[in-house]
């Protein structure tokens, strides 16, 4: 329960926070390199570069998430629960490095007659350094008091976490400004194993800009070609991924705070020794702040 609890909500986050991952599997990719970045439309004048500075201070957040599961012709699942977790930063240096501390306080599932115990959940934080363009560095999650079976699931959490800063350009822009962000990701693998590589692209696109506030629209695709790849401790065959997400985010530069609004849906076709599994996972979230 606690592993299928922390993936779907591990998919959830990541697609509505910035669209940079759209499923579990995604959610604790690694990306391979630096993404790169093209400009599509620099927007309308006066143009500043888009930047963080992170004021010490903690954000509380609430996420209400819908996870969907449809295998085959078969009926789709959904699984509705809220999440409450909070992110702390910490003082800004001279170079514009930011240290946070995210963690989670409680999960709720709704029909469930379980859910994760706070004992398990107030031991997890994911901390690390954010520079003023949003890129993250030295991320490190908490697991030295979470049981081993439960880490693969937590490790999902860690790169959600990662992914929940958008990482603007190094140009100057104005509001409309178009920009597409492209990576590729890691999945799976332990160490000397195969991994999985998705190719990714999100489009981001500046709504609005009042001071530090900023409002972006984003547009994200993935895809993956045929492959084979390593994930616990089982040899995977990838045949088909693909999908991809739309939503609206509100971010204050100096004060983080998100409103996230965000649907996905994510279409996979996998072999798994006899196993074959034809899957469309969906996701809708909404993330408010105080």
């Amino acid at each position: 329960m606690y592993r299928r609890t922390v993936c779907a909500f591990a998919s959830s986050l990541a697609i509505a926070t910035f669209a940079l991952s759209v499923n579990g599997a995604l959610a604790s990719a690694q990306t391979t390199s630096a993404p790169t970045f093209k400009i599509r439309s620099a927007g309308k004048g006066p143009r500043a570069p888009l930047r963080y500075a992170l004021q010490p201070g903690t954000t509380t957040m609430t996420g209400n998430i819908r996870v969907g599961m449809q295998m085959g012709n078969s009926k789709t699942h959904s699984i509705p629960m809220t999440l409450r977790m909070s992110v702390t930063f910490g003082k800004r240096s001279a170079n514009g490095d930011t240290p946070y501390t995210f963690k989670v306080s409680d999960i709720r599932i709704k029909g469930s007659p379980t859910n994760v115990p706070a004992s398990t959940w107030n031991k997890l934080t994911v901390s690390g350094t954010l520079n003023a363009r949003g890129v993250t560095k030295n991320s490190q999650l908490a697991t030295n008091t979470i049981p081993p079976d439960m880490r693969q699931a937590l490790a999902q959490y860690q790169a959600c976490m990662e992914t929940a800063f958008v990482v603007f350009p190094r140009q100057a822009l104005g509001v409309g400004a178009t920009w597409d962000v492209i990576d590729t990701k890691n999945f799976g693998a332990p160490a000397g194993g195969k991994q999985m590589v998705v190719h990714r692209v999100t489009r981001f696109r500046l709504l609005s800009r009042r001071g530090s506030k900023l409002r972006l629209s984003m547009k994200s695709s993935v895809s993956a070609p045929p492959q084979r790849f390593n994930t616990g401790g089982s040899t995977m065959k990838i045949n088909r991924l693909s999908g991809g997400g739309s939503g609206t985010i509100t971010i204050d530069a100096k004060r983080f705070k998100p409103r996230i609004d965000m649907t996905t849906s994510t279409q996979v076709d996998i072999d798994s020794g006899s196993i074959s599994l034809d899957m469309t996972s969906t996701q809708a979230m909404k993330v408010r702040s105080k």
